[in-house]
């Protein structure tokens, strides 16, 4: 949000940014921790894609140190590659609508 923010409004106060992360952060807070929202959403998605055998397996591996590793880098590298792929879209508009814009010339599209 903050990156959408600078682009949209760079001359804002950076004290704006350091107001939209504590907001997020305490929105999360109380929506994961204190109401469990996350479990209310993920259950039945674990629920769909494996068996109660397979989640005990998971359970097991999250009780290693590799599994608890596991928990803590996945989400930073989801983020990191949501990123990643969002700049990458971001380099691929312009020639996405270089390419578009010859299409549409050649076939008469206006």
């Amino acid at each position: 949000m903050t990156l959408i923010l600078k682009q949209s409004k760079p001359d804002i106060n950076p004290k704006a940014f350091d107001i939209v992360e504590e907001e997020i952060s305490a929105i999360m807070d109380e929506e994961f921790v204190i109401n469990d929202s996350f479990k209310t959403m993920m259950y039945p998605i674990y629920n769909k894609h494996f068996t109660e055998y397979e989640l005990r397996k998971m359970i097991e591996i999250n009780d290693t140190e590799f599994g608890k590793k596991l928990i803590r880098v996945m989400p930073l590298i989801n983020q990191e590659g949501m990123l990643v792929g969002q700049e990458f879209g971001q380099k691929l508009g312009p020639k996405i609508q270089k390419r578009i814009t010859k299409r549409f010339k050649e076939e008469g599209i206006k």
